[in-house]
């Protein structure tokens, strides 16, 4: 297990932005908060004379009526991969939006290169002005950079990313190397973007503003690997990035891989207030949670605690059916897992005072789904909740029959003919 390594946010924030360095030159729509806001104690012992920890107040409430805020959990191929798109505007009028894509999927393999091609198409379709103003890879496995292989952004026609982030691994492995160092952060670098590994925005300006009152931001882990070396060897999922959007009262949290109960930990000590309570998260209503390591089993990820700190109200996994289950009706075992799913399907009831059928009636799998839309808009009492309908693989029922994307587009995991046939 890696040593823990927390990072002191408010000192180094606060002088960055002091000096007036805080704002990228490139586009005015992406910057740091502007201007230092009143930090917020955490909840460290200090009794040692270790510093505190503070984080920044962000003006949440300043998100404006009408505004939008979008998370797309898009589908991938294969087997696992993770890919993430989100969007904010300040009204349904606003000549263009803040676009933000969190990890690329999975690699192509013995024929699935769908993963790149779905991936152009989406960005062709929605990123409007074709400037993606934050690009994030998690951590350095193939099914998060995968769907990045051979000019993915630069094909779908991006033309511009504002800011690149990533937990600064170099020289992981051939495809990683090829694929991500060359073909994306090194290919964009050169192109005008601004490149920070995770720990050097920690250190600086660990918020983005995406518009009045809307963030994005960066968590410490404690596990992040040193810039420039190959990265955590033993688990590289442990190397994950952990981060939040927040616009107004609604929040996202994902964290690539980093399903591991000691790891939570760590992220629930380095981020929490006075009571406790996760400082990203104060004053918000709404949290939607992407499952860690899609809907992962392994080292007691996704756990009950951690679960009960973030406070989800919507819950998602990301992961592809695999082509062993693409063929007949029998199951073969992947993930997301029973234990991660259930877990979060009872905390959004414990939440939201519904009964746990309730619960899973909030939590969604792109596998099934296809690319799943969560949409909130501030001024509607409910978000809008739908899927686009599976396109990666054909899949059958306990019977043997195929099942049809369009009848679970907008299925909760646990309605779909997927779940009820790893169930029989």
């Amino acid at each position: 297990m890696p040593s823990r390594r927390p990072i002191f946010l408010f000192g180094a924030f606060l002088s960055l932005l002091l000096s007036g360095c805080g704002a990228p030159s490139r586009n005015s729509s992406v910057y740091y908060p502007p201007s230092a806001p009143d930090p917020i104690p955490s909840s460290s012992d200090t009794s040692g004379g270790e510093e505190p920890r503070v984080f920044p107040e962000l003006p949440f409430s300043a998100c404006p009526e009408g505004s939008v805020l979008e998370i797309v959990a898009l589908e991938t191929y294969y087997q696992y991969g993770d890919a993430v798109f989100v969007s904010y505007k300040e009204s349904e009028s606003a000549p263009s939006s803040f676009d933000i894509l969190i990890d690329g999927g999975n690699m192509g393999y013995g024929g699935y290169e769908g993963t790149a091609r779905a991936l152009g198409e989406f960005l062709s379709q929605n990123v409007e002005d074709g400037v993606l103003d934050l690009l994030v890879l998690s951590h350095e496995h193939g099914d998060h950079y995968g769907g990045f292989e051979n000019g993915t952004l630069q094909n779908s026609g991006i033309n511009s990313v504002s800011l690149i982030v990533d937990n600064g691994v170099s020289g992981y492995g051939y495809s990683y190397s090829l694929v991500w160092e060359e073909g994306v952060r090194d290919y964009w670098t050169k192109r005008g973007s601004e490149y920070h590994p995770v720990t050097e925005l920690l250190e600086t300006a660990p918020c983005v503003k995406m518009g009045e009152g809307a963030y994005v931001g960066f968590l410490d882990t404690g596990y992040y690997p040193a810039v420039g070396s190959s990265g955590n060897e033993e688990n590289p999922n442990l190397d994950s990035i952990a981060m939040f959007v927040r616009a107004g009262d609604t929040a996202f949290y994902t964290a690539g891989d980093l399903a591991d109960a000691e790891a939570e930990a760590s992220v629930m000590e380095l981020n929490s207030l006075e009571d406790r309570s996760a400082w990203f998260l104060k004053g918000a209503e709404t949290t939607v949670y992407k499952a860690s390591h899609h809907g992962s089993r392994t080292y007691g990820g996704n756990s009950a605690e951690f679960l009960a700190w973030i406070k989800p109200d919507y819950g998602f996994a990301s992961s592809a059916i695999t082509p062993e289950n693409q063929e007949g009706s029998r199951y073969y075992t992947q993930h997301p897992y029973d234990q991660a799913m259930d877990r979060i399907a009872a905390r959004i009831a414990a939440e939201n005072n519904l009964p746990v059928s309730g619960g899973r009636k909030r939590v969604y799998f792109n596998g099934t789904a296809g690319n799943f839309h969560f949409r909130f808009a501030k001024g509607e009492e409910e978000p809008l909740l739908y899927g686009e309908g599976r396109r990666a693989c054909d899949y059958y029922d306990m019977d043997g029959n195929p099942v049809d994307p369009s009848e679970e587009k907008d299925l909760c995991y646990y309605d779909t003919a997927f779940y009820k046939k790893a169930h029989l």
